[in-house]
């Protein structure tokens, strides 16, 4: 059964935590260069092929990287005021981006690109460690099909607006039998 966008992010943020999170989507191709929303998704891109290309895009506050599949290379920043942690899960692997306290209140009110010239195969072993580490920042993620999605935090005045990122994306496999 397919789902269309609309009723998925319905689901997501209404029958699921019930909130009525403003989100605005955008689907981009790669090497787009975008002022990130709340939740940004890059689909359709080849398999194997990928990791060879550059992406640049822009967000603001915490983002999430999820890539199917094994990547090669290495993740390069633009800014050094990012850092970030990996994991895998049922062959998705996860980089988790937070942004400093002092750099979030200067990307709030601005503009910050991120470069990503690779994408490395990464593991961390302590799975459930990284899950809550995510949790603790309020993240909601949803994934929305392709090989490389990427999905921003909601950096807000209110951020209590935002659920855990364990059990959104736990939902979110079980949506699409991931």
């Amino acid at each position: 059964m397919k789902i269309t966008l609309s009723i998925f992010l319905a689901l997501m943020s209404k029958a699921v935590f019930g909130l009525s999170l403003d989100t605005t989507i955008k689907t981009l191709t790669p090497e787009s260069l975008f002022q990130t929303a709340d939740i940004v998704v890059i689909t359709n891109i080849e398999s194997g092929s990928y990791h060879e290309k550059s992406f640049t895009f822009s967000l603001r506050g915490n983002v999430l990287l999820g890539v199917k599949g094994k990547p090669k290379g290495k993740i390069e920043f633009s800014d050094s005021g990012l850092w970030g942690n990996a994991s895998k899960l049922n062959g998705i692997y996860l980089v988790f981006l937070q942004n400093t306290d002092s750099h979030l209140k200067r990307v709030n009110s601005s503009q910050s690109v991120i470069e990503l010239n690779r994408i490395e195969e990464v593991d961390i072993p302590n799975l459930e460690g990284f899950l809550k580490e995510i949790g603790a920042h309020n993240n909601a993620t949803f994934s929305l099909g392709g090989n490389l999605w990427v999905v921003s935090s909601c950096v807000k005045k209110n951020d209590n607006l935002c659920k855990e990122f364990s059990e959104t994306f736990q939902f979110t496999m079980k949506m699409y039998g991931k």
